[in-house]
């Protein structure tokens, strides 16, 4: 038996609620895709910067090396990432990427910028 028109609609409209509320809830702690950004400074002197500064904020921070490039990961004390950088050269150029799905997301992406903002410039 088809149920009346308004019981139909509220619960529409509550199940469209419920997905706002727990969407919202989610995107907080959602992945956010990698920022991309093509360098003219060296690898090895954005490498060696990100991992410096990365260590001045947690100790556990590992570098392990790509085929063409460098990978560095700052890990958390139960061994999950908490973000990673790769530092590759393509075509005469470095491409880096950053990712991050931590809370601590805008302080390392900051970092990160630091390193692939040519100096003085």
């Amino acid at each position: 038996m088809p149920q009346p028109r308004t019981r139909r609609t509220a619960k529409g409209l509550a199940g469209a609620v419920a997905a706002l509320v727990l969407g919202g809830c989610a995107s907080n702690y959602a992945t956010q895709g990698p920022l991309t950004v093509h360098s003219d400074l060296p690898p090895s002197y954005i490498a060696s910067c990100v991992e410096s500064l990365f260590n001045t904020r947690n100790p556990l921070v590992r570098r392990s090396p790509l085929i063409g490039g460098t990978l560095i990961k700052v890990m958390d004390l139960n061994d999950h990432t908490i973000a990673a950088v790769s530092v590759l050269t393509e075509e005469g150029q470095t491409r880096v990427a950053f990712v991050s799905d931590h809370a601590d997301r805008f302080w390392y992406e900051h970092l990160f910028r630091q390193c692939v903002r040519v100096p003085g410039g």
